[in-house]
């Protein structure tokens, strides 16, 4: 980020992108132990942003809720869904084939990836750990990081 801004000396510099990617970078390595700085991500991302702070006519009147069907919200919506849920994928799969590869002595360095994986295998919670349920708990801490 500083060499960004010092190459950049003498034009303007958008520092909400600047801060876009650190924060991204932060969650990321926080929650999912690398960074996903390539543009899919960031396309995901501002896509469900949008959404988020979109005006959505079913939430505050039910019964128009054809509405947001008419007006492509909701087909917007699945197909947002359809790739954060492919992206999580991939950060599982890679997960799980990185915990087959290293040995015992380099589980130290965890992250959420690897202990929500911990948690399936042990079987610790009294039910069945489903990898949508390592998802939507990678999803949540994902967006509860960088929307608060």
């Amino acid at each position: 980020m500083i060499d960004k801004i010092k190459n950049s000396c003498g034009s303007l510099v958008d520092l909400n992108e600047l801060f876009f990617w650190l924060t991204n970078n932060i969650v990321c390595m926080a929650s999912l132990g690398r960074k996903y700085g390539g543009s899919t991500f960031a396309d995901i991302m501002d896509r469900f942003v949008h959404l988020l702070s979109g005006f959505n006519v079913g939430d505050y009147i039910p019964w128009l809720a054809w509405i947001d069907r008419l007006s492509g919200l909701e087909e917007k919506a699945h197909k947002v869904a359809k790739e954060f849920d492919d992206f999580l994928e991939c950060v599982v799969e890679e997960h799980v084939n990185k915990r087959t590869e290293m040995d015992a002595q380099c589980r130290e360095d965890q992250d959420l990836v690897d202990t929500l994986l911990d948690v399936q295998r042990d079987n610790a919670t009294g039910f069945t750990f489903h990898r949508d349920v390592i998802k939507a708990l990678i999803l949540v801490r994902v967006l509860f990081l960088i929307l608060n």
